[in-house]
């Protein structure tokens, strides 16, 4: 088979049919988020880990040195259905490059303490 440049069309399209309009107006409804109950098992823990972590994000790499950039996600160290929603088991990081990390790469993340086993639970 020869491939040489793009198809092109001998005959132009026609319109055999003209589509059909409506005269009422389509309006969309804005999403509405739906709170999760995992939020509201949480709640509790949030103050309290929000004061732990000064604001700041927890994640702390394998150099030593803290991530400097402010906190702006709740993480589940443990996985949400197996966890508890206590203190210990949650920290507050940075949307990027932290909680990227911790759900991307999870053999780093193990290392960097932001994501545990069940049977290592805190």
């Amino acid at each position: 088979m020869k491939r040489g440049g793009p198809l092109r069309r001998v005959t132009p399209l026609q319109q055999k049919t003209p589509m059909p309009r409506s005269s009422k107006q389509l309006t969309r409804q804005p999403l509405q988020r739906k709170p999760k109950a995992e939020d509201e098992r949480s709640a509790a823990s949030r103050p309290i880990v929000y004061a732990r972590s000064g604001g700041r994000c927890e994640c702390v790499y394998e150099d030593g040195r803290r991530c400097f950039n402010v906190a702006t996600d709740l993480h589940h160290v443990l996985r949400r259905r197996d966890s508890d929603h206590s203190p210990a088991q949650l920290i507050y990081l940075c949307r990027v490059p932290c909680h990227q990390l911790a759900h991307l790469d999870k053999h780093r993340a193990e290392r960097l303490g932001l994501w545990v086993h069940f049977w290592q639970a805190p």
